[in-house]
């Protein structure tokens, strides 16, 4: 069966997230809030401290990983898109002298997917110094297990 969902008009479950982990921060200063999705760990008194009228900062709320166990190339991945509705991306195989170009780029695919853009398998993102663009697929199963993740998408160079 196929289910079509509509995007939430805008992040309340969110910022409705946020305001109940300040308010029990600010009860209980000595908490510790953990973001499971986002894989983060945030101080209690920095939770109380927020801003309830700060800009989005996607960092806040998603993490970029690099697993570089096995050079001569690493992986990288997301977490917390889930939040927002969208799959967390794998970059497989980038050379370790990549990275950071690499990191960067996904931080902006992840940007433009928290502000409410698709990416679907089939898809091909195009780069403007690089012909070849990456190609979109669907995470393997075990893969995503392996990850831990709800949902994910493959980049893979073309």
């Amino acid at each position: 069966a196929e289910v079509e969902l509509v995007d939430p008009l805008d992040l309340g479950h969110v910022q409705a997230a946020w305001a109940l982990a300040k308010c029990v921060c600010e009860a209980a200063p000595g908490a510790v809030v953990l973001d499971v999705f986002g894989a983060q760990a945030h101080v209690g008194e920095e939770v109380a401290a927020l801003d309830p009228d700060r800009a989005f900062r996607l960092m806040h709320e998603v993490a970029i990983m690099v697993d570089d166990a096995h050079p001569p190339c690493a992986t990288i991945v997301t977490r917390g898109l889930i939040k927002f509705g969208r799959p967390d991306l794998v970059v497989d195989r980038v050379p370790v002298d990549q990275v950071a170009g690499a990191a960067q780029l996904v931080r902006e695919i992840a940007e433009a997917l928290a502000d409410g853009e698709l990416l679907e398998p089939g898809d091909h993102i195009e780069l403007p110094d690089d012909p070849g663009g990456f190609a979109v697929d669907v995470l393997p199963d075990d893969w995503r297990e392996q990850l831990g993740l709800e949902r994910g998408l493959l980049l893979t160079p073309s």
